[in-house]
């Protein structure tokens, strides 16, 4: 659910943008087997893999790791807010207001991270250091 909005915009526009299933436990190891996830996929930068994990895809390395970080967080919290009973997700006003952020056309080269998820990636990296 998205459950928040400016708190983590990255989780936030998993969130609105759908999380795909994949439903087999099975290790990705063939080329017809890569088609099929990448179908179950589809559009979507998160999938999770029944009794697997998860994949992400994104233009560029650091995006597609960014966003495993952010569909983390977004599980994390909906757990606990399902913990804590019925949890509400934002009002349609604000889940529109970061459709249209994620509409915005960005300025990417492929395998190149954009200038905020460079940002970010050096803070994570910074992180393990």
């Amino acid at each position: 659910l998205p459950l928040y909005g400016a708190y983590d915009p990255g989780s936030a526009q998993i969130a609105l943008s759908g999380i795909t299933n994949y439903d087999r436990s099975i290790l990705i190891s063939t080329p017809a087997l890569g088609k099929d996830l990448s179908k179950a996929m589809g559009k979507s930068c998160a999938c999770i893999m029944r009794g697997h994990g998860i994949t992400t895809a994104a233009e560029s390395i650091e995006e597609a790791a960014l966003f495993a970080i952010y569909l983390n967080e977004l599980a994390d919290i909906n757990y606990q807010a399902r913990l804590l009973g019925n949890p509400r997700p934002i009002s349609e006003e604000d889940q529109e207001v970061f459709r249209q952020m994620a509409a915005r056309p960005k300025k990417q080269t492929p395998g190149v991270p954009g200038s905020r998820e460079a940002a970010l990636w050096r803070y994570y990296v910074a992180l393990t250091e």
